[in-house]
């Protein structure tokens, strides 16, 4: 019955899965040839849409449907764990747009192999880029899942989504702003509230000062992705 389920959603959710990867591979591919800034000026620009509008547009197609479409307690009354229907819809709208971004960080590392000129970019700065990229793209897909209105539509998820963002970038702000103003640098627990946002992912890009910092982000974002989507359960369990 998992498997049905599965493959259900992948049906359902194919088109959206082919349109990301056409859609971030032609953005990619025009801004290199353009060259309109440095190369690694556009790959982060293509990471930073593939985690943050695509995966906002995957969110907008896993719960909100059922609802619109009034099948959610058709789901749930189906002999299949109510779990295994949440994870197994959150798993496939996952692969919207972690995929696509996987196969155009692989497609960049084929041309990196087989480049004539010499190295475009570094092997690393592909991996670290694409990894922080699919770990904002996970929060926030995730977040805007699990912190949209029940019974909502897929405009609702989606606004939910933009005043994710919106959150996302205040929050740097501020906390630059205290840092400013108090003239000194983060101490811990400036560092520990900053690391709570999911857009601090892009740090991993650059090597970080300490492997103390690298652990506080990865372990912070791990027990904020957790609570997260236990809390989007409980609730999705509720509607």
């Amino acid at each position: 019955m998992f498997k049905q389920l599965l493959w259900k959603e992948l049906r359902e959710q194919r088109w959206k899965l082919i349109f990301g990867m056409v859609m971030l591979l032609f953005f990619t591919g025009t801004l290199l040839a353009a060259r309109i800034t440095s190369g690694r000026e556009v790959l982060v620009v293509v990471w930073m849409i593939g985690g943050l509008v695509l995966a906002l547009y995957s969110a907008m197609g896993v719960f909100a449907p059922e609802t619109v479409n009034g099948t959610h307690i058709f789901l749930t009354s189906k002999p299949i764990r109510p779990s295994k229907v949440f994870f197994g819809k959150w798993i496939v709208g996952w692969l919207g747009f972690a995929v696509p971004m996987c196969v155009c960080s692989s497609l960049l590392a084929l041309l990196i192999l087989f480049h004539s000129q010499g190295r475009l970019f570094e092997l690393k700065y592909i991996a670290r880029g694409s990894f922080a990229g699919v770990a904002l793209g996970t929060m926030l897909y995730t977040m805007t899942c699990c912190f949209a209105p029940r019974k909502s539509g897929e405009a609702m998820v989606g606004f939910t989504g933009l005043i994710l963002c919106v959150v996302f970038i205040l929050h740097i702000m501020f906390m630059m702003t205290i840092t400013t103003i108090g003239r000194n640098q983060f101490s811990f627990a400036n560092e520990a509230v900053i690391y709570l946002n999911p857009l601090m992912w892009f740090n991993f890009i650059s090597r970080m000062s300490s492997d103390m910092h690298l652990w506080l982000l990865v372990m912070e974002q791990i027990v904020l992705f957790v609570l997260t989507i236990l809390y989007g359960y409980r609730r999705w369990r509720r509607g």
